[in-house]
């Protein structure tokens, strides 16, 4: 019948194949390759962000900048991360506003369900290779997101001649007219945004490989601060208190470059990597002498504007995350403290009330003014450090 498959013909001494195992075996053959295929690349990418990882560093990078005898401090450089957990940059110089550094945190990636959620690094440690540039002018706010992928060609990460560009870039009016509202959680605050809308969900979700969106402030957003940290001079008029963007809890975060080579030398003299500043995601690195004589300053003068000084910044998983290549550090299974590095040696020495610190965070006094490389830092008033006053969630 033509229906039915033909018996095949019988070679001397020989068996029958059916043609449909020949067709199984094929298959199964044509699927091993391309497992063995796609377990070769990530093998190549793998090698590729490991020689990434060694790559030197610049001095910046590795806080090696010192202060002379009697040298005043200054600020070493300045750094904005337009999305709130993606890669930032540096730039010479930055105005303020109600919120912090202009353009800072200003959008964030979350979840859209089952309540919308923040997703950062600690869930999305890929989220390290994607970049974010602003541009804001009088009809609006501009947004150009980069994907970056790791070291080596495209094809080593699966890229495929079918995906989707690399860049994307996102107009939205100042105003927010015709954007969605959107009620996001971010820690413990319930926060009113402005979902950007579905090409940049549509974007973000397939190189993040994940089902998520993209919320912007918008006008009109209010966070206010802890106030259990807030001095009475630091309140705004009206006794209110400061605002934050999607930054963690406070406008801009502070690191000295001490503190990193104190970390660094007894990261090496452990025998693990020295780690760039990157991994705390300052906004100003300042250059300092003593390490982590920055936990002392109450008020500081920066260029022509003063901050309040509120209170040391407990560190989470992010510093574990090479912000060049999003790998995360691996526990070492004998680590007393439970944490990665640089974590597991910040917890030897710098470790109050079970959390680890790196940095301090800061209230402008003015929401008005600019901060640049190079401002000299003056220190107004000095006090014992302060720490988290209850246990910090890991998200």
């Amino acid at each position: 019948s033509p229906n039915q498959w033909h018996s095949p013909s019988v070679a001397a001494g020989g068996a029958a194949t059916h043609p449909m195992v020949k067709i199984l075996v094929v298959a199964v053959g044509a699927g091993l390759t391309m497992a063995m295929i796609v377990a070769r690349r990530r093998a190549l990418a793998a090698r590729a962000l490991r020689d990434a990882a060694a790559l030197p560093r610049t001095s910046a990078d590795r806080g090696d900048t010192a202060l002379a005898p009697g040298e005043a401090f200054r600020v070493d450089s300045v750094h904005v991360h337009p999305v709130k957990s993606l890669a930032g940059h540096r730039v010479a110089a930055a105005a303020l506003d109600s919120y912090g550094l202009v353009g800072d945190r200003r959008f964030m990636v979350y979840r859209p369900n089952p309540a919308p959620r923040f997703v950062t690094q600690r869930q999305k440690a890929r989220m390290a290779l994607f970049a974010a540039r602003t541009e804001v002018g009088a009809a609006g706010v501009s947004l150009e997101l980069s994907w970056l992928p790791g070291p080596g060609p495209r094809e080593l990460w699966g890229v495929s001649p079918f995906a989707l560009p690399e860049r994307l870039t996102c107009s939205l009016p100042s105003d927010a007219a015709g954007l969605s509202r959107v009620r996001v959680g971010i820690w413990d605050d319930e926060v009113d945004a402005y979902d950007v809308g579905d090409m940049a969900a549509q974007w973000i979700s397939y190189w993040l490989q994940d089902r998520v969106r993209l919320c912007w402030m918008g006008p009109g957003f209010t966070r206010p601060v802890d106030e259990r940290y807030t001095p009475d001079y630091a309140r705004r008029e009206g006794f209110k208190l400061p605002q934050v963007s999607f930054g963690d809890g406070y406008p801009l975060l502070l690191a000295g470059t001490a503190s990193l080579r104190e970390l660094n030398r007894r990261l090496t003299a452990a025998g693990a990597n020295p780690v760039c500043m990157d991994r705390f995601r300052p906004n100003l690195v300042v250059t300092t002498a003593e390490p982590f004589e920055e936990d002392m300053w109450k008020r500081v003068r920066i260029g022509s504007v003063e901050y309040a000084v509120l209170k040391g910044c407990s560190r989470c998983k992010i510093p574990t995350i090479d912000q060049k290549t999003g790998i995360p550090a691996v526990m070492a299974s004998e680590s007393p403290s439970g944490f990665a590095e640089p974590n597991a040696t910040l917890a030897t020495f710098r470790k109050f009330n079970d959390s680890v610190y790196f940095g301090q965070n800061l209230v402008p006094l003015a929401t008005t003014g600019q901060v640049r490389e190079g401002d000299e830092v003056v220190v107004l008033e000095t006090g014992d450090p302060t720490w988290d006053k209850c246990e910090v969630s890991s998200e």
